[in-house]
């Protein structure tokens, strides 16, 4: 099923293929899955860190509310699988200088319909995938790809996860509406407000959003405000810090 939906809530970098040589240490690409993935799958992410930087250089995650899978190298023991998130705060990660991490980034709710899982309890945290989705690890490990081609992923994954989305449940469509809705307007629709446009109580939204998602509809639409702030600082594009956190909704900049 196609979806009308943003590939990702992370929305930071525009996709674009396996970057060239540059000076700047790390180097990220998103692609979106297949039509029929999407109603779970937001897209696939690769991310790298260029030969010769530092030996250990820490990279920064904002938050984007979703779970993922990530594929990580190993230290030694061969690559590993986690789930990580939904993260609602910043996820400082350290990186290896010519290593490759890729996977896939859920939408909000998919986790839940498409694994079975409890988002609320990956909040904040990752955890090894193996002990919950051993054969879709399995199968993930087993792929042979050429190193940091993520065009090369795409349609590994469509692969694995087409023989595995009959056995997914659908998402809850309220839940689905009213992520759609927090996305369009970055966050700035009023909770109560959005539960009376989709037709149920404050209660009954923050009860369906945190069990599909592991957190509250507000907390959601500050990352979706953070996010917003976030991308007006790429290069380019920054105004002042006060200029900005009028324009994201914020109070002043220290409340930014």
């Amino acid at each position: 099923m196609a979806s009308t939906e943003p590939a990702t809530s992370l929305r930071l970098h525009a996709s674009m293929p396996t970057p060239p040589a540059s000076p700047l240490p790390f180097h990220y690409a998103e692609r979106l899955p297949a039509p029929e993935l999407r109603t779970w799958v937001g897209c696939y992410w690769g991310f790298g860190c260029r030969p010769g930087a530092a030996a250990t250089m820490l990279h920064h995650v904002p938050p984007d509310g979703c779970t993922s899978l990530a594929v990580l190298p190993g230290s030694g023991g061969g690559p590993q699988v986690v789930l990580t998130g939904p993260w609602v705060e910043a996820l400082v990660v350290p990186v290896t200088p010519g290593a490759w991490y890729w996977g896939l980034r859920f939408q909000p709710y998919g986790a839940a319909a498409a694994l079975g899982i409890d988002p609320a309890r990956l909040r904040n945290r990752s955890q090894p995938a193996a002990p919950l989705l051993g054969d879709i690890c399995a199968e993930l490990l087993k792929l042979d790809l050429p190193a940091q081609d993520i065009d090369a992923l795409v349609p590994a994954l469509d692969r694995i996860l087409l023989g595995w989305v009959g056995f997914w449940a659908r998402p809850d469509p309220l839940v689905r509406a009213a992520v759609t809705a927090l996305r369009a307007t970055e966050g700035e629709v009023g909770i109560a407000r959005l539960a009376a446009e989709l037709g149920c109580s404050p209660r009954t939204l923050r009860r369906r959003f945190r069990h599909a998602t592991g957190q509250s509809p507000k907390e959601f639409a500050r990352i979706e405000r953070l996010l917003r702030a976030a991308r007006a600082l790429l290069p380019g594009t920054a105004p002042g810090w006060a200029t900005l956190a009028a324009a994201s909704g914020y109070a002043d900049q220290s409340h930014l």
